[in-house]
């Protein structure tokens, strides 16, 4: 049993780690850090039981022992307190985020279940009382289990609440994109790369714009080596006049983000 326990909470941890990623790679500030804090909430109640797990197999290697794990867990008192405060770290931080009505039942349930450790902490240890160190061993994978099933569905949530939550240039408007970047930036780009005689001229050009919460701009980047520094910093002094961006609205509230503005580029000869 506790084999395939920790299978299935293998599988949550590892997509947890790609749904913490995924929202990093968006660029919502405020996003990334509730997906941090869920993310390192879990990873670190898995961690405090881990230590539980790894002396009660050290200690029992038959696992049929009926008093190691509780000897072991009701005398270790720093890592009991440390796991209640973790635990109860989990339960705050995923009840933050607004999970679709399908999950809510189970994402209460799992919290509840967490929850005895926290609020039951004598009833917790005592459960581990006259039982056999293989049947503990499973009792703690299915807190890890759960811990990183309720982290999974938060993470899943706040990701498809902001996968299609990007900064929109004046209604969603490609062509008016495309046509300030000819109109505004694609003549300084020109003149730039005219006067760089050590440079070919790029089939394409990429920008990262950060902006805020209100719709301005506050910092460009732009990545690419074939570029001087000095086009970079034209390119840069220009759009961060440009108006006309809407933040992405997350939660009800409009957020700082980021816009990878993607350009191809053809020269005439």
């Amino acid at each position: 049993m506790q084999h395939s326990i920790e299978q299935s909470e293998k599988a949550y941890k590892t997509s947890n780690k790609e749904l913490w990623g995924k929202i990093h790679d968006v660029g919502i500030d405020s996003c990334s850090s509730q997906a941090d804090s869920i993310y390192f909430a879990a990873e670190e109640v898995h961690r405090l039981v881990n230590n539980y797990k790894e002396q009660i197999a050290n200690l029992d290697i038959s696992g049929s022992n009926t008093d190691v794990a509780y000897e072991l867990i009701s005398s270790q008192d720093k890592n009991s307190r440390a796991l209640i405060t973790a635990t109860s770290k989990l339960v705050y931080r995923t009840s933050l985020i607004a999970v679709e009505d399908n999950q809510q039942k189970r994402m209460d349930s799992l919290a509840n279940n967490i929850k005895s450790v926290q609020l039951h902490p004598g009833q917790f240890i005592e459960s581990f009382k006259h039982v056999p160190s293989a049947g503990a061993l499973a009792t703690l994978s299915k807190v890890q289990l759960e811990s990183s099933e309720l982290a999974n569905i938060s993470l899943k949530s706040l990701y498809r609440s902001i996968e299609t939550a990007y900064p929109v240039y004046l209604g969603g408007d490609g062509k008016l994109l495309m046509e300030y970047f000819e109109k505004e930036l694609s003549p300084l780009l020109n003149d730039c790369l005219d006067n760089d005689k050590d440079s070919s001229p790029p089939t394409t050009l990429k920008m990262i714009l950060s902006i805020n919460e209100h719709g301005l701009v506050r910092d460009v980047v732009c990545p690419q080596d074939n570029i001087s520094k000095e086009c970079k910093t034209l390119l840069r002094r220009e759009v961060l006049k440009m108006k006309g961006w809407s933040a992405p609205i997350v939660s009800g509230k409009p957020v700082k983000s980021k816009y990878n503005w993607n350009v191809s580029l053809s020269w005439s000869e």
